[in-house]
């Protein structure tokens, strides 16, 4: 086990990095609780009310670990606000408190980062794409962010969206950030500079990975399902905000679908009253486009239908 005293008491580590620092029995009790359960390989649930210091008191001990096994340990939190205090602040802390060398990744999904193909193309097609000058301005500010990130004023650019000190909208990052279905992987002409790539790459090589419950829940389902996994091999996970786990997980592990969801998709592919959507870039002689689009008309008719009926049904004939 770690030896309490000279992290968290008197003259200890923290107190004579913190000037404001106070010791707290519930702190230690924590952290020692933390640590015999790490040594004796079992789970642990612990409710630490607000102000006793919980993040070091399961970071230090998470840290030992992985420079012990040298493993990665997941620290997953609900909250992109804990997240960010994590891996930018407390973690940078204990680097200047704690005598050995560590690391520390923030993991984020897949569409919080800019694909710079799906970018390239929207500038290319920016006309037929967005309808509003805002969208064009906004548009230029992203592709102006990305090309200039070495120069940016922020010192953690990385091509994600807490990169910008401003907040794209949606309706144009979706346009423009990295999908799954639209990775063309090795294959892209800019595999070698892809933002999500260099993110996951790091991955591999820190002793913390800060993650969000969603994506530890869904890496869980893809290494049951695929066999794939999204974050590192890892024998030891936190799990910070553990309240908020059973939503997240209800959400992911099970499906739900609405109007807007089907609309969305449809009209992306193609929307007759704005004569936009991907369909508008495929030539009338390739692939029988004005076909598709009529199919995609018919397949929007069907499913305001579709829920109409849901909606009828529930307003009427659902069971109390």
């Amino acid at each position: 086990m770690l030896d309490t005293k000279a992290i968290f008491g008197p003259k200890g580590l923290l107190d004579q990095k913190f000037s404001a620092y106070e010791y707290r029995p519930e702190q230690v009790a924590m952290f020692e609780a933390i640590c015999q359960a790490i040594d004796q390989n079992r789970h642990l649930v612990v409710e630490a009310g607000t102000g006793i210091g919980k993040t070091f008191a399961y970071l230090i001990p998470a840290i030992y670990q992985s420079l012990s096994t040298k493993k990665p340990v997941i620290v997953s939190t609900n909250t992109i606000n804990l997240q960010e205090q994590i891996a930018y602040k407390d973690i940078p802390f204990l680097q200047t408190v704690l005598p050995d060398k560590f690391t520390v990744v923030l993991a984020k999904g897949r569409s919080n980062y800019i694909c710079q193909r799906r970018l390239a193309k929207a500038l290319n097609h920016q006309t037929e794409m967005f309808e509003l000058h805002s969208e064009k301005e906004e548009l230029s500010r992203i592709y102006a962010a990305a090309v200039n990130q070495n120069r940016h004023k922020k010192h953690r650019w990385d091509g994600s969206l807490s990169s910008f000190d401003w907040v794209p909208s949606g309706g144009v990052w979706d346009k423009i950030c990295a999908e799954s279905d639209n990775c063309a992987g090795k294959k892209c002409g800019y595999y070698g500079v892809c933002f999500y790539q260099k993110a996951r790459s790091q991955l591999w090589l820190a002793n913390i990975v800060v993650v969000n419950h969603p994506l530890l829940v869904i890496d869980a389902v893809m290494r049951y399902e695929n066999e794939v996994n999204l974050l590192p091999n890892y024998e030891t996970v936190v799990i910070d905000e553990a309240h908020r786990l059973e939503s997240v997980a209800q959400k992911h592990l099970g499906m739900d679908v609405s109007n807007y969801q089907v609309s969305y998709l449809l009209s992306s592919l193609w929307n007759p009253k704005k004569q936009s959507g991907f369909l508008q870039f495929v030539p009338h002689k390739i692939g029988k486009a004005q076909e598709c689009k009529t199919l995609v008309e018919e397949s929007h008719e069907a499913a305001l239908n579709f829920f109409d009926d849901v909606l009828y049904w529930h307003n009427h004939k659902a069971p109390e």
